[in-house]
């Protein structure tokens, strides 16, 4: 399992992950937000050594912030549904010795 590279920086520059540069579908959230970070990075060193133009690091940034938030948001709700499968498997267990 990748971790996501703001917990692990060197998961960007791993050698067996480094090629990853396009999210494809069966990646998990981190190593989708790890591709598409590589990109940014990537398009960030192209875009600022032809153009010159200081909006292109910010812009990454800025992009960069978003990625961070949208990890953090989506690793918030799925620590909520382990929170409350666990109680709704809890559950049913009581309900299951109940009936005995």
């Amino acid at each position: 399992m990748v971790s996501f590279w703001l917990e692990n920086p060197n998961t960007l520059l791993n050698k067996n992950y480094i090629t990853e540069i396009w999210p494809n579908s069966d990646f998990n959230l981190a190593r989708k937000l790890n591709a598409i970070t590589r990109l940014i990075i990537i398009l960030t060193i192209l875009g600022y050594f032809f153009t010159k133009s200081p909006y292109i690091p910010v812009s990454a940034l800025v992009s960069i912030v978003i990625l961070v938030i949208i990890y953090k948001t989506k690793m918030k709700t799925e620590k909520v549904e382990e929170f409350v499968g666990s109680f709704k498997k809890r559950d049913a267990a009581v309900k299951d010795l109940n009936t005995i």
